[in-house]
């Protein structure tokens, strides 16, 4: 299952109506309450899936997708640094990212949550996108 909001609609209180359909699913156990999550803020490393913030006396999630969850009453399980991996050839990683690699080390690329890694000498290129494990808090 995957929750995305178009630019066009964000910002409407649209994701609090969309997470509330979802907590309605998981009580009729059509949908786990424990689930992963990817961060709204892609262009900074991915180490800020724990970072908070403090605003007065009250401590705040700094991503606003996490941060809508967590006010919803989902609690942070742990961070999965491995939710998702692509592989390729340079030549593939190339296209996916309309970046050119002229040796291997790591690569900070647009809007991903951490930098790939390429390695010219096999020809092959690995991008591990970390999530975080929430568990929704339900009713009943």
């Amino acid at each position: 299952m995957n929750i995305a909001i178009h630019s066009d609609y964000q910002k409407s209180g649209l994701s609090q109506r969309l997470l509330s359909e979802f907590k309605k699913l998981a009580n009729k156990k059509v949908v786990e309450k424990i689930v992963p999550i990817r961060p709204s803020f892609k262009w900074i490393i991915h180490l800020h899936l724990l970072i908070t913030t403090s605003i007065g006396n009250e401590r705040i999630i700094f991503d606003p997708w996490i941060r809508t969850q967590w006010k919803l009453g989902a609690k942070i399980v742990r961070p999965i640094y491995k939710a998702f991996t692509v592989t390729g050839t340079i030549k593939d990683c190339e296209e996916w990212t309309s970046m050119h690699f002229r040796e291997s080390g790591r690569y900070v690329i647009q809007g991903a949550l951490q930098p790939i890694q390429i390695d010219r000498e096999n020809d092959f290129g690995i991008y591990y996108d970390p999530n975080l494990w929430m568990e929704n808090q339900l009713t009943g």
